[in-house]
């Protein structure tokens, strides 16, 4: 991706762009996965920003540095330079807010899978209420999984209900669901009421 393609994509978050020039993008972006890729991580990342920044957005700046307007240098050179330096500032942070983001997608993407191969290997082999735990070798996090009950919802096809506790770095997130056999080992998510099963 040209750093063109970039910017032209932070002027069209920002609403600085032409009919035309919003036209334009909006058929790149459908055209393009990773031009679509960024813009979404940019537009999360400003979401994420006015998330953390609202709370102290409308809050007065304290006494001890509002200063008298006497004191204040103006200099012809000094709002250009600052709004540079912030605009670098922006630019740095976005991109190594982008990668991270790409980090934590590849991340989850290992987890996701590594969680799915337990499930399906206990769900094929272990007795209701028996849990099966998995951790990394760092220690920072944990899966475990729990057959719950198993339903039998046609002639040879068979639903598990589970619960799941994921842990990682003390944050802890409980799942439950619903998985039914396909073939061996092969157990997909199926969090749908099936013939009459509730969660």
């Amino acid at each position: 991706m040209k750093v063109e393609d970039q910017e032209l994509i932070h002027r069209y978050i920002d609403g600085e762009l032409s009919d035309a020039e919003k036209a334009r993008v909006s058929e790149s972006l459908l055209a393009d996965v990773e031009l679509r890729d960024y813009h979404d991580s940019i537009v999360e990342l400003n979401q994420k920003l006015i998330f953390h920044y609202a709370p102290t957005a409308d809050k007065p700046i304290p006494e001890s540095l509002d200063l008298p307007k006497s004191s204040v240098v103006t200099a012809t050179w000094l709002k250009p330079a600052l709004a540079a330096a912030a605009s670098i500032a922006v630019v740095s942070l976005v991109i190594v807010l982008y990668g991270v983001v790409n980090d934590l997608r590849s991340t989850v993407a290992s987890l996701d899978a590594q969680l799915a191969e337990l499930r399906n290997q206990t769900l094929e082999i272990q007795p209701s209420g028996k849990t099966v735990n998995w951790s990394d070798n760092k220690g920072s996090m944990q899966l475990s999984v729990t057959p719950v009950k198993t339903y039998r919802v046609e002639k040879d096809k068979y639903c598990r209900k589970y619960k799941e506790i994921i842990e990682i770095d003390g944050n802890t997130e409980v799942r439950q669901g619903i998985a039914c056999r396909e073939s061996k080992n092969n157990w997909p998510v199926n969090n749908k009421e099936i013939s009459g099963l509730k969660m």
